[in-house]
């Protein structure tokens, strides 16, 4: 599947390749948009590891001018309350208790009990010096990122999803309305299906550009290739079959 998934990405950076690619069906297209979109959302946050490392180390450096800077925490709750299942986080101060084996983080009256991998830490939380614990907390908030990393991945996964369906869906119709008015010969299927495939190009850029810093590079991109694809489109009357397969 993956070997099958990669190759049709490089069939999708060929513009003279989508009147084939467009005989697929619209379900395995979409499926393609699924994983293709999984794949960006990984590679994107491999990509930005040393940006997000880079953001972690700077913390606490420009504290300087602070000379006190202290939390008083008074939480009071007559039944426990789940705040998170992935992880599992709970707010529990009608009882004296401890850290459960299912449970990531308990808040307790005065205590906060953290799960760090085989271990429970127990951390006094009702005066809160930050300034002499900065450390502990850049620690902490490293690990417990470790822990929300699938359930961010998850997130991050949606929101693309979204976006680039929007994007898509946009350039569909934009380019449905150009056809239908030209009478070219491309049905609202292949133009939807091309905008579908074409999306490889945007994520590619997307990932280019991240490393330089470079923004809106990916929708030109996009925008360029998807009119370049549909007129080579309108051009070929004749139907080819993807190498692929339909």
């Amino acid at each position: 599947m993956v070997k099958f998934i990669f190759k049709l990405i490089l069939e999708t950076l060929k513009p003279f390749r989508y009147r084939g690619l467009t005989q697929r069906s619209i379900i395995k297209a979409f499926f393609f948009f699924l994983y293709l979109s999984l794949i960006y959302v990984l590679i994107m946050g491999l990509v930005n590891i040393p940006r997000y490392y880079s953001n972690y180390k700077e913390i606490g450096t420009n504290v300087s001018s602070i000379n006190k800077f202290s939390i008083n925490v008074d939480i009071e709750t007559n039944q426990p309350i789940v705040v998170s299942k992935t992880p599992y986080i709970l707010i529990d101060t009608s009882a004296n208790r401890s850290l459960g084996s299912k449970e990531d983080l308990l808040l307790t009256k005065d205590t906060a009990y953290s799960k760090i991998m085989f271990w429970t830490k127990k951390m006094d939380y009702t005066h809160y010096d930050v300034l002499s614990n900065l450390n502990s907390i850049k620690r902490n908030t490293f690990l417990l990122m470790l822990i929300f990393i699938p359930t961010l991945l998850v997130i991050a996964y949606l929101i693309t999803l979204i976006k680039y369906f929007l994007i898509i869906l946009l350039f569909t119709i934009i380019a449905s309305i150009l056809t239908i008015i030209r009478r070219a010969r491309i049905t609202v299927f292949e133009v939807f299906k091309s905008a579908t495939y074409a999306i490889s190009v945007y994520y590619i850029v997307n990932i280019a550009c991240s490393l330089f810093g470079i923004k809106y590079l990916g929708v030109i991109a996009y925008a360029i290739f998807f009119v370049a694809t549909l007129f080579l489109m309108k051009e070929d009357t004749s139907i080819i079959d993807s190498s692929l397969g339909k």
